[in-house]
């Protein structure tokens, strides 16, 4: 899943390039919870054998994996395409999983507004939490162009009242206090660059740049401490949690590294923080209301779709 401009969608490749089947859990062992997957299977359930099912926002086969299960399952003989604009590979990175998405095609930096399918050439199409972050006038009658006569589909999106969003919001809070209120990243840099500095220099270090290697030293211990604080008051988080464990690694295995290596470390963890604020910040601005839900089906209408 991609916003309609890669460039500005950079951090949807990230995503995708880690062993990530989902979009809206963190950690590489999420999947859909049970009430979203049932309702994907009876989705392809219901679909005739050999049917082509273009899955539109791919990233790493969500859909199409459940897909791919229903026809080995009852052997439905599907073809299976995902598609999305960002630069995706969900074979290679799905690593241990890659099974789940055997056989299903992909095709990565493609918009959904320029298909590379036929025209009436694709029996169902799909899209989990993906519709919406497209520019619909140019994609719907996309789809309409691709769908056959009578094609199924079925599209699921953002609900501005629903729990993914409000849990971006709350998620949004974390990622602004680690980066903008703790300034956390900004005190590593600066303490692993100071102290080892200092403990890589063959000469005497003067007592006043030992004092001030210990103020940076409390600082960032302190730091961490009010990050620890609210990991405690929100239970179990694993991007803070992510964040204190590869500080901590990094700072205390600082000898491992050189300076540069430490702060190549340390920028690509900021990056991935806001890597993920931004794709919460794409969510809240993409997720549609009651009147925003009608106005996409209404455009579907337009474009041949009915019965939505």
């Amino acid at each position: 899943m991609a916003t309609s401009d890669v460039k500005s969608g950079w951090y949807w490749n990230r995503y995708w390039s880690a062993e990530r089947l989902v979009s809206c859990f963190e950690g590489p062992a999420s999947d859909y919870e049970d009430s979203v997957t049932a309702h994907w299977d009876v989705f392809f359930n219901n679909l005739p054998p050999a049917c082509k099912i273009v899955d539109i926002g791919t990233g790493n086969g969500a859909v199409p994996a459940i897909a791919n299960r229903i026809s080995r399952a009852l052997d439905k003989q599907f073809s299976i395409v995902g598609v999305d604009q960002a630069d995706i590979d969900p074979q290679r990175y799905l690593a241990g999983r890659a099974g789940l998405v055997a056989g299903v095609a992909f095709i990565g930096n493609t918009s959904a507004s320029c298909l590379p399918f036929e025209d009436a050439s694709v029996g169902a199409l799909s899209s989990q939490f993906a519709l919406e972050y497209m520019p619909l006038q140019a994609v719907i009658p996309e789809l309409g162009r691709v769908a056959a006569s009578g094609a199924r589909l079925q599209f699921v999106v953002h609900a501005t009242e629903g729990v993914a969003a409000s849990g971006a919001v709350t998620e949004l809070e974390h990622c602004d206090f680690v980066s903008h209120n703790l300034q956390l990243f900004d005190s590593a840099r600066q303490v692993m660059a100071f102290v080892t500095g200092l403990e890589r220099r063959s000469s005497a270090i003067a007592s006043e740049e030992d004092a001030r290697a210990m103020v940076l030293v409390d600082d960032f211990e302190n730091r961490l401490r009010r990050l620890d604080d609210r990991r405690r008051a929100c239970g179990a988080h694993l991007m803070l949690d992510n964040v204190r464990e590869t500080l901590v690694h990094l700072y205390q295995g600082r000898k491992n590294y050189s300076p540069q290596q430490l702060q190549e470390h340390v920028g690509t963890l900021e990056e991935e923080v806001a890597a993920h604020a931004a794709r919460l910040r794409d969510l809240l601005a993409a997720a549609r209301d009651a009147t925003g839900m009608q106005s996409i089906c209404s455009q579907l209408e337009s474009a041949g779709f009915c019965d939505l």
